[in-house]
């Protein structure tokens, strides 16, 4: 039997990031008729996020997302690939839904690195 420890942080950044997954798809699902609210609650858990990674890192990945994200996704719309039912392009918060799913997976993808290594 192969016995390992993860050391603390990384159980504890494994588990806020897949909360913050759990939580980001949540919203979505139960605040989508209400762009507004649902926007807000995503610049908040921006803002929880950010605060808590800190890093240069992702701040750089939530820019990128916030743009690239929904850019790719309005050309879709644009040409017909699938459309949104109360918008005629792209829901207002989308960008940010975008934004903080690109950080959430990027820690994520660093956690498991991090795993990766200790498993070895």
């Amino acid at each position: 039997m192969i016995s390992f420890s993860i050391k603390s942080h990384v159980k504890i950044e494994l588990f806020l990031s897949l909360l913050m997954y759990v939580t980001l798809v949540t919203s979505v699902a139960l605040l989508y008729h209400n762009p507004i609210i649902l926007m807000l609650v995503l610049v908040g858990l921006s803002i929880f996020y950010l605060y808590w990674v800190n890093t240069n890192r992702a701040n750089i990945t939530y820019t990128i997302g916030f743009f690239l994200g929904p850019t790719g996704e309005s050309l879709c719309v644009y040409l017909g690939a699938w459309d949104y039912a109360h918008t005629s392009l792209i829901p207002i918060w989308l960008p940010f839904a975008w934004a903080l799913v690109s950080v959430v997976f990027d820690n994520l993808n660093q956690v498991i690195s991090e795993l990766k290594g200790e498993w070895k």
